[in-house]
Order: C-alpha cells, then structure tokens, then sequence
C-alpha cells in the first residue's frame, strides 16, 4: 500500500495505527500514511497522537517498554516530515495547525 500513495487507504490505516494488536501493522500504517500525505492522512496521523499503544508486546521488549512513547515519538517525526513543522506530540497544536492550512 505504501507504494500506491492511494488515499482510499487512510481510513483503514488511520484504523489500524490506533486499533490493530500487531504492532507492525501499526508501523506499516504510519508509513502509508506518509506516502498519501494529504490533507485526510496528516490528520490521521494526528489523531494517532491521541491513541493508545501501551497494550502491544513485541518479541524481546520488556512488558514496562513505553510504546506510547515509541509511536508518538515515530508519528511526530513522521508528521515533522510531511509538514516542516514541530509540534512534537502535542496533539491539539497539530489540529489547530492543520485546520488552518488549505493547501495540504
């Protein structure tokens, strides 16, 4: 999916970076999401900011690892490169950047 840059794949992406269990689902889905970079999939990569990823265990992480540190860190990184902007993982600064931009 990565490759087809296709935005009728955000909304599934956008589904799976907050609900999948896999957590390399959830890396895949930041990675689409980046390749569509439009308006609907840096939002969705905002509102992945807001999700819950303390429940994945991945072989040869401890059960304390911080994932929600990971994958927010990983979105924000991945916004800051679609955007030129750094909000770092302040969500509702991100929303107030993208609602107020026309040309993404």
């Amino acid at each position: 999916l990565e490759e087809f840059h296709d935005p009728r794949s955000v909304s599934t992406m956008a589904a799976a970076l907050c609900y999948d269990p896999d957590s390399s689902v959830r890396t895949d889905s930041i990675r689409v999401l980046v390749a569509v970079r439009n308006k609907e999939a840096v939002r969705a990569l905002i509102n992945g900011l807001g999700c819950d990823y303390s429940k994945l265990f991945r072989f040869k992480t401890n059960r304390d690892y911080d994932y929600n540190g990971e994958y927010r860190g990983r979105i924000a990184e991945a916004l800051k490169g679609i955007t030129a902007q750094n909000f770092g993982i302040d969500q509702k600064r991100w929303l107030l950047w993208l609602d107020q931009q026309k040309g993404i």
